[in-house]
Protein backbone atom coordinates (compact mmCIF):
# COMPACT_ATOMS: atom_id res chain seq x y z
CA UNK A 1 0.00 0.00 0.00
CA UNK A 2 2.31 2.70 -0.37
CA UNK A 3 1.88 3.14 3.29
CA UNK A 4 5.34 4.00 3.13
CA UNK A 5 3.78 7.53 2.03
CA UNK A 6 2.02 7.81 4.05
CA UNK A 7 7.67 -11.49 29.59
CA UNK A 8 9.36 -12.36 38.63
CA UNK A 9 8.98 -13.11 38.27
CA UNK A 10 9.51 -13.71 35.29
CA UNK A 11 12.21 -16.32 34.32
CA UNK A 12 11.31 -14.30 31.02
CA UNK A 13 8.28 -13.30 30.78
CA UNK A 14 9.11 -11.97 27.48
CA UNK A 15 11.02 -14.60 25.82
CA UNK A 16 7.30 -14.20 24.95
CA UNK A 17 9.63 -15.06 22.04
CA UNK A 18 10.41 -11.71 20.20
CA UNK A 19 7.76 -11.25 17.76
CA UNK A 20 10.84 -13.10 15.86
CA UNK A 21 10.30 -15.96 18.28
CA UNK A 22 6.27 -14.93 17.38
CA UNK A 23 0.81 -12.89 15.61
CA UNK A 24 -3.65 -11.38 14.58
CA UNK A 25 -7.21 -11.26 13.68
CA UNK A 26 -10.33 -8.71 13.18
CA UNK A 27 -10.25 -5.56 11.12
CA UNK A 28 -12.20 -2.89 11.74
CA UNK A 29 -13.66 -1.41 8.22
CA UNK A 30 -13.66 2.18 9.64
CA UNK A 31 -10.01 2.07 10.11
CA UNK A 32 -7.42 2.83 7.32
CA UNK A 33 -4.47 2.56 4.78
CA UNK A 34 -3.99 2.91 0.97
CA UNK A 35 -4.41 0.36 -1.46
CA UNK A 36 -6.97 -1.61 -3.72
CA UNK A 37 -7.29 -4.87 -5.15
CA UNK A 38 -10.08 -6.96 -6.76
CA UNK A 39 -10.80 -10.76 -5.46
CA UNK A 40 -13.69 -13.09 -5.00
CA UNK A 41 -15.03 -13.29 -1.47
CA UNK A 42 -13.94 -15.52 0.69
CA UNK A 43 -14.04 -16.73 4.21
CA UNK A 44 -11.95 -16.27 6.96
CA UNK A 45 -9.80 -18.64 8.74
CA UNK A 46 -11.52 -20.38 11.89
CA UNK A 47 -9.27 -18.15 14.23
CA UNK A 48 -10.29 -14.89 13.00
CA UNK A 49 -13.83 -14.87 15.00
CA UNK A 50 -13.17 -10.98 15.16
CA UNK A 51 -16.44 -9.20 14.70
CA UNK A 52 -14.08 -6.52 12.63
CA UNK A 53 -12.71 -9.29 10.67
CA UNK A 54 -13.22 -8.02 6.75
CA UNK A 55 -11.03 -9.59 4.28
CA UNK A 56 -11.36 -11.52 1.01
CA UNK A 57 -8.88 -13.06 -1.10
CA UNK A 58 -6.71 -11.04 -3.39
CA UNK A 59 -5.69 -11.65 -6.58
CA UNK A 60 -2.68 -9.18 -6.70
CA UNK A 61 0.09 -9.86 -8.76
CA UNK A 62 3.79 -9.71 -7.51
CA UNK A 63 5.72 -5.95 -7.93
CA UNK A 64 7.76 -5.79 -10.81
CA UNK A 65 10.16 -3.77 -8.45
CA UNK A 66 9.85 -4.30 -4.71
CA UNK A 67 8.97 -1.55 -2.15
CA UNK A 68 10.26 -1.46 1.02
CA UNK A 69 8.21 0.59 4.78
CA UNK A 70 9.24 4.07 4.89
CA UNK A 71 11.29 5.00 8.02
CA UNK A 72 8.87 6.24 10.70
CA UNK A 73 6.58 5.68 13.36
CA UNK A 74 3.16 3.79 12.35
CA UNK A 75 -0.14 3.82 14.60
CA UNK A 76 -1.99 0.77 15.77
CA UNK A 77 -5.16 -0.21 17.48
CA UNK A 78 -6.20 -3.08 19.44
CA UNK A 79 -9.10 -4.44 17.17
CA UNK A 80 -11.43 -7.00 18.41
CA UNK A 81 -12.95 -7.33 21.79
CA UNK A 82 -10.68 -9.08 23.74
CA UNK A 83 -8.97 -6.10 25.35
CA UNK A 84 -4.73 -6.39 24.26
CA UNK A 85 -3.01 -7.65 27.73
CA UNK A 86 0.15 -9.52 29.16
CA UNK A 87 -0.64 -10.87 32.75
CA UNK A 88 1.40 -12.75 35.02
CA UNK A 89 0.71 -14.20 38.74
CA UNK A 90 -2.50 -12.00 38.53
CA UNK A 91 -0.84 -8.55 37.36
CA UNK A 92 -2.18 -7.93 34.09
CA UNK A 93 -1.34 -4.82 31.86
CA UNK A 94 -3.85 -4.03 29.24
CA UNK A 95 -3.68 -1.85 26.38
CA UNK A 96 -5.41 -0.49 22.85
CA UNK A 97 -3.44 1.29 20.86
CA UNK A 98 0.31 0.56 20.25
CA UNK A 99 3.17 1.56 17.74
CA UNK A 100 5.36 0.31 14.58
CA UNK A 101 8.46 1.78 14.26
CA UNK A 102 10.27 1.29 10.96
CA UNK A 103 13.80 2.29 11.26
CA UNK A 104 16.38 1.32 8.15
CA UNK A 105 20.07 0.86 9.68
CA UNK A 106 21.35 0.88 5.87
CA UNK A 107 20.48 0.30 2.23
CA UNK A 108 19.35 -2.96 2.85
CA UNK A 109 18.49 -3.66 6.81
CA UNK A 110 15.87 -1.99 9.11
CA UNK A 111 14.46 -2.60 12.58
CA UNK A 112 10.45 -3.08 12.80
CA UNK A 113 9.65 -2.67 16.47
CA UNK A 114 5.92 -3.59 18.08
CA UNK A 115 5.17 -1.65 21.06
CA UNK A 116 1.84 -2.94 21.93
CA UNK A 117 1.57 -0.70 25.13
CA UNK A 118 4.58 1.71 27.44
CA UNK A 119 7.45 0.05 29.07
CA UNK A 120 7.10 -3.08 26.22
CA UNK A 121 8.66 -2.94 23.06
CA UNK A 122 9.55 -5.85 20.68
CA UNK A 123 12.66 -5.40 17.68
CA UNK A 124 12.79 -7.19 14.78
CA UNK A 125 15.56 -6.89 12.40
CA UNK A 126 15.07 -7.29 9.16
CA UNK A 127 17.35 -7.90 6.02
CA UNK A 128 16.65 -8.00 2.11
CA UNK A 129 17.46 -11.06 0.54
CA UNK A 130 16.97 -12.12 -2.80
CA UNK A 131 16.22 -8.49 -3.73
CA UNK A 132 12.55 -9.40 -2.66
CA UNK A 133 12.47 -11.26 0.53
CA UNK A 134 12.06 -10.14 4.46
CA UNK A 135 14.35 -12.04 6.67
CA UNK A 136 14.73 -11.68 10.58
CA UNK A 137 18.54 -11.98 11.54
CA UNK A 138 17.97 -11.17 15.41
CA UNK A 139 15.51 -9.85 17.57
CA UNK A 140 14.82 -7.85 20.73
CA UNK A 141 12.31 -7.76 23.32
CA UNK A 142 11.99 -5.40 26.59
CA UNK A 143 9.52 -5.91 28.78
CA UNK A 144 8.79 -3.70 31.91
CA UNK A 145 6.21 -5.17 34.60
CA UNK A 146 4.34 -4.73 37.96
CA UNK A 147 4.85 -7.64 39.94
CA UNK A 148 6.10 -7.06 43.32
CA UNK A 149 7.78 -4.22 42.74
CA UNK A 150 9.11 -2.81 39.19
CA UNK A 151 10.46 -5.80 36.97
CA UNK A 152 12.27 -5.52 33.88
CA UNK A 153 13.03 -8.27 31.76
CA UNK A 154 14.93 -8.22 27.93
CA UNK A 155 15.47 -11.07 25.29
CA UNK A 156 17.61 -11.30 22.72
CA UNK A 157 17.11 -13.87 20.05
CA UNK A 158 19.38 -14.98 17.14
CA UNK A 159 17.63 -16.93 14.15
CA UNK A 160 20.40 -18.97 11.86
CA UNK A 161 20.21 -18.52 8.58
CA UNK A 162 17.69 -16.05 9.49
CA UNK A 163 13.45 -16.76 9.38
CA UNK A 164 12.07 -15.13 6.80
CA UNK A 165 8.71 -13.12 6.97
CA UNK A 166 7.53 -11.45 3.85
CA UNK A 167 8.63 -12.24 0.26
CA UNK A 168 7.21 -10.76 -2.82
CA UNK A 169 7.48 -14.11 -4.34
CA UNK A 170 5.38 -16.71 -3.01
CA UNK A 171 7.64 -19.47 -1.04
CA UNK A 172 7.58 -22.64 -3.13
CA UNK A 173 7.28 -24.74 -0.41
CA UNK A 174 4.12 -22.66 1.17
CA UNK A 175 6.37 -21.83 3.84
CA UNK A 176 9.52 -21.56 5.63
CA UNK A 177 10.82 -23.28 8.76
CA UNK A 178 11.63 -20.70 11.69
CA UNK A 179 14.21 -21.52 14.37
CA UNK A 180 15.53 -19.28 16.98
CA UNK A 181 17.89 -19.29 19.95
CA UNK A 182 17.39 -17.15 22.65
CA UNK A 183 18.61 -15.47 26.02
CA UNK A 184 16.13 -14.07 28.94
CA UNK A 185 17.30 -11.44 31.27
CA UNK A 186 15.25 -10.73 34.32
CA UNK A 187 16.42 -8.17 36.92
CA UNK A 188 14.69 -10.47 39.68
CA UNK A 189 14.88 -14.22 38.33
CA UNK A 190 18.25 -14.21 36.41
CA UNK A 191 19.26 -15.29 32.87
CA UNK A 192 17.21 -18.22 30.96
CA UNK A 193 17.65 -19.66 27.65
CA UNK A 194 15.23 -21.15 25.25
CA UNK A 195 14.61 -21.77 21.86
CA UNK A 196 11.42 -21.53 19.50
CA UNK A 197 11.05 -23.38 16.41
CA UNK A 198 7.80 -24.08 14.36
CA UNK A 199 6.28 -23.76 10.70
CA UNK A 200 5.73 -20.50 9.36
CA UNK A 201 3.11 -20.49 6.18
CA UNK A 202 1.81 -18.24 3.62
CA UNK A 203 -2.17 -18.67 4.30
CA UNK A 204 -3.55 -16.56 1.53
CA UNK A 205 -3.52 -13.04 -0.28
CA UNK A 206 -6.22 -11.29 0.69
CA UNK A 207 -7.56 -7.57 0.53
CA UNK A 208 -8.61 -6.11 4.08
CA UNK A 209 -9.95 -2.65 4.83
CA UNK A 210 -7.57 -0.86 6.38
CA UNK A 211 -7.75 3.06 7.19
CA UNK A 212 -10.97 3.24 4.83
CA UNK A 213 -9.00 1.41 2.24
CA UNK A 214 -8.64 -1.81 0.42
CA UNK A 215 -5.38 -3.10 0.69
CA UNK A 216 -3.47 -6.06 -0.73
CA UNK A 217 -1.88 -8.08 1.78
CA UNK A 218 0.18 -11.38 1.87
CA UNK A 219 -1.13 -13.21 5.38
CA UNK A 220 1.14 -15.26 6.94
CA UNK A 221 0.72 -17.43 10.15
CA UNK A 222 3.27 -18.99 12.43
CA UNK A 223 2.46 -21.70 15.42
CA UNK A 224 5.85 -22.27 17.43
CA UNK A 225 6.97 -24.06 19.89
CA UNK A 226 9.02 -22.62 23.38
CA UNK A 227 11.37 -25.35 24.97
CA UNK A 228 14.06 -25.33 27.50
CA UNK A 229 13.93 -22.77 30.88
CA UNK A 230 10.63 -21.61 29.06
CA UNK A 231 8.10 -23.93 27.57
CA UNK A 232 5.08 -22.93 26.16
CA UNK A 233 3.35 -21.71 22.56
CA UNK A 234 3.50 -18.56 20.53
CA UNK A 235 1.25 -18.30 17.45
CA UNK A 236 0.95 -15.21 15.33
CA UNK A 237 -1.03 -14.07 12.37
CA UNK A 238 1.24 -11.01 10.19
CA UNK A 239 -0.51 -9.23 7.23
CA UNK A 240 1.91 -7.31 5.09
CA UNK A 241 1.19 -5.02 2.30
CA UNK A 242 2.00 -6.55 -0.69
CA UNK A 243 2.77 -2.44 -1.96
CA UNK A 244 5.14 -1.94 0.26
CA UNK A 245 5.81 -4.99 2.51
CA UNK A 246 4.77 -3.01 5.82
CA UNK A 247 3.03 -4.56 8.61
CA UNK A 248 -0.42 -3.47 8.65
CA UNK A 249 -1.92 -6.03 10.94
CA UNK A 250 -0.76 -8.49 13.65
CA UNK A 251 -2.62 -11.03 15.95
CA UNK A 252 -0.45 -13.12 18.53
CA UNK A 253 -1.47 -15.48 21.90
CA UNK A 254 1.46 -16.63 24.12
CA UNK A 255 0.92 -18.59 26.82
CA UNK A 256 4.51 -19.80 28.52
CA UNK A 257 5.64 -21.75 31.78
CA UNK A 258 8.70 -21.60 34.03
CA UNK A 259 9.97 -21.98 37.33
CA UNK A 260 10.36 -19.26 39.68
CA UNK A 261 12.18 -19.73 43.24
CA UNK A 262 9.81 -20.19 45.41
CA UNK A 263 6.30 -19.92 43.82
CA UNK A 264 6.97 -22.39 41.52
CA UNK A 265 5.50 -22.94 38.12
CA UNK A 266 4.63 -19.24 36.75
CA UNK A 267 2.39 -18.67 33.37
CA UNK A 268 2.88 -15.46 31.52
CA UNK A 269 0.58 -14.94 28.70
CA UNK A 270 -0.13 -12.09 26.31
CA UNK A 271 -2.86 -11.22 23.45
CA UNK A 272 -2.86 -8.54 20.96
CA UNK A 273 -4.59 -8.13 17.70
CA UNK A 274 -3.24 -5.13 16.56
CA UNK A 275 -4.46 -3.03 13.13
CA UNK A 276 -2.85 0.05 11.14
CA UNK A 277 -4.73 3.06 11.84
CA UNK A 278 -2.51 5.84 10.59
CA UNK A 279 0.88 5.98 8.55
CA UNK A 280 3.84 8.76 8.96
Amino acid sequence: MKIGSARNVAASVACLLLTACSLLVGIDPDLGVRASADGGAADAPAEASSPFWDAVAADVPPAKTPVWPKEGVYQFKQADLKPGSDRILGSTQTYTNGTVTVHWLNATCFELTLSPRNGFTDMMRFCIQNTDTLVQQSGERKQTLNVFGTQNVETFQVCSPGDPYFSYTLPADGGWPHDCIGQNRDTKTGDSGFRTTGAYVHVADETLTVMGRQVPTRHFRSRLTITGAQTGTNDNEWWFSLEDAMLVRWLRDIEIDYNAPIIGTVTYTEHEDMTLVAVP
